[in-house]
C-alpha cells in the first residue's frame, strides 16, 4: 500500500489502532421501507416510487445522535461511522449539487452536523461513509443491475459524475469541522478517479483515514463479513443481524458471544471490528441491538485492556481460548467455562504474573516443562461473555512453535 504523502501515516493511524472497536450506522430513507439498503435496486424502484415510498414519508422524528454516541460509548467502542450517502445516492447533509438531500425532502434538516457534534463531544472518532455509487444520477450506469454496471456510458458522463462526487466531499470535508476518517464504498464501475479524490481528500484534512475501496493513496484495508487480515491497518465489518438497514419483522440477530469473538479474532491480528446496527426509520436503535451492544459492553468494561491496543500475535489458532497482546501483557481469553484445569502449550516466555483481568485477584498456575497449567478455574463465569487471565511476562511475546507457513497460520 502506498503512503499518503501529505501526512505522517504512523502517526495518525494511532488512534485507529488504539481503538479496535468501532460502530456502523446504516440509516438513510430506506430505513423507511424496512426492506434492507438495497430497496430501490432490488424492486426496481423508480426515482419517482423511491421518493414517493421512502424519502416524502421520513422523518426520523426520534433521531437523536446523542443517544446514538452514548450506547457506542457504554459498549466500548471508539469511533462512529455513519452513511452520509448510500448507493441510492440520497445526501444526509444540506448538499448544494443535488436536491436529493434530507435539508430539502423528507426531514428537511441536516442528519450530519448533529451526528458530527456529538461523536466529537464525546471525545471519539468521526467516520463518514460514502458510497460512490448513485442509483438516482443521470450519468451514474445501471440503477438496476443486479450486481455493478460494468462500464460507465462515455467519458463525458464519468467526468460530470466524478466532479459531482468530488464537490460533495469537499463539502462534508469544510463545513463540519476535523472528520477522522472516510469509509467508501461501491465507488464501481473503475476507473472512478480514486486517486484524484483520495489526494484531493487529503489537501482537506492530511490527518484523515481512508480505506482501500476507492483505491489508493489510503490507509488501511477493510474486508465485509469476514475476517482477512493484512500485513498494514485493517478494520473487519459486520452486522450485528440479517441486514446492514434496518428489516422490518427481523427476529434473528448475532449472538453477542460470536461478535466478541470476532472482534477478539480481529484484535489477536492487529485489526479493528467495526460492529454495524441500522436504526428504524425514526432514528431509534431497536431494542434487539441494544440487547447485543448492551452485552458486549459489559464485558468491555472489565476486559477492554485486552482489546484497545493490541499488537499482531505471533500465536495460532486454538480451540479452547484466544490470545491477545499488549507488551508487557498476554492476554488469555476463556470464552465459556471449562473445567477446572487448563494447559497451555503456545508460550515460550516465563510469566510473571497472572491475575483475572476483571478483578486483579491472583490465577493459581504451574509453569514448567514447556507448558503453562492454569488451575482452580471456575466452574461459572460471574462475567456471561467471558473472563481473561492477564500474563505479565518477561520479554517480547514468543510461540513455543513457529508458523511454518511464510505467510502465518492457516487458521484464524
Amino acid at each position: 500500500m502506498k503512503k499518503n504523502p501529505l501526512s505522517n501515516t504512523s502517526n495518525k493511524l494511532q488512534w485507529f489502532a488504539d481503538a479496535r472497536f468501532g460502530l456502523f450506522i446504516h440509516w438513510g430513507p430506506y430505513s423507511v421501507a424496512g426492506r434492507g439498503e438495497w430497496v430501490m435496486n432490488r424492486e426496481r424502484m423508480s426515482l419517482t416510487s423511491y421518493q414517493q415510498e421512502c424519502v416524502e414519508p421520513w422523518r426520523a422524528e426520534n433521531y437523536d445522535p446523542e443517544r446514538w454516541v452514548a450506547l457506542a460509548k457504554k459498549t466500548g467502542m471508539k469511533y462512529l461511522v455513519l452513511t452520509t450517502r448510500h448507493h441510492d445516492g440520497f445526501c444526509l447533509w444540506d448538499t448544494q449539487t443535488t436536491t436529493w438531500n434530507a435539508k430539502n425532502m423528507g426531514p428537511k434538516k441536516d442528519l450530519v452536523r448533529p451526528f458530527v457534534d456529538a461523536v466529537r463531544n464525546a471525545g471519539l472518532g468521526v467516520g463518514l461513509y460514502y458510497s460512490g455509487a448513485d442509483w438516482s444520477h443521470l450519468d451514474y450506469p445501471g440503477p438496476f443491475e443486479r450486481d455493478w454496471p460494468a462500464d460507465w456510458p462515455d467519458a463525458k458522463a464519468r467526468d460530470r459524475f466524478m466532479t459531482f462526487c468530488m464537490i460533495q466531499m469537499e463539502e462534508l470535508l469544510t463545513h463540519y469541522g476535523k472528520i477522522d476518517l472516510i469509509w467508501f464504498d461501491g465507488c464501481i464501475p473503475k476507473p472512478f478517479a480514486g486517486e484524484l479524490l483520495n489526494r484531493r481528500i487529503y489537501e482537506l484534512q492530511p490527518d484523515i483515514l481512508i480505506n482501500n475501496r476507492n483505491g489508493e493513496p489510503c490507509d488501511f484495508q477493510v474486508c465485509e463479513k469476514r475476517i482477512q487480515p493484512c500485513k498494514g491497518p485493517w478494520e473487519a465489518c459486520f452486522q450485528t443481524s440479517e441486514s446492514w438497514s434496518w428489516m422490518r419483522g427481523q427476529i434473528r440477530g448475532k449472538h453477542p458471544g460470536d461478535l466478541l469473538r470476532s472482534l477478539l479474532t480481529c484484535a489477536k491480528d492487529g485489526g479493528n471490528f467495526l460492529l454495524n446496527v441500522g436504526p428504524q426509520a425514526d432514528g431509534a436503535i431497536t431494542e434487539q441491538e441494544e440487547v447485543v451492544l448492551a452485552k458486549i459492553g459489559e464485558w468491555m468494561r472489565h476486559h477492554g485492556e485486552s482489546v484497545y491496543g493490541s499488537e499482531r500475535s505471533p500465536f495460532s489458532w486454538n480451540t479452547q481460548y484466544l490470545l491477545t497482546i499488549r507488551q508487557p501483557y498476554i492476554y488469555l481469553h476463556l470464552l465459556r467455562p471449562i473445567g477446572p484445569d487448563l494447559r497451555v502449550t503456545d508460550i515460550a516466555n516465563r510469566v510473571v504474573e497472572a491475575t483475572w483481568l476483571h478483578d486483579g485477584s491472583p490465577v493459581d498456575y504451574l509453569q514448567q516443562d514447556g507448558a503453562i497449567t492454569f488451575r482452580n478455574l471456575p466452574e461459572e463465569f460471574p462475567i456471561t461473555l467471558g473472563l481473561v487471565i492477564a500474563l505479565r511476562i518477561e520479554g517480547v511475546p514468543r510461540p513455543v512453535v513457529e508458523y511454518t507457513r511464510p505467510e502465518g497460520a492457516f487458521w484464524l
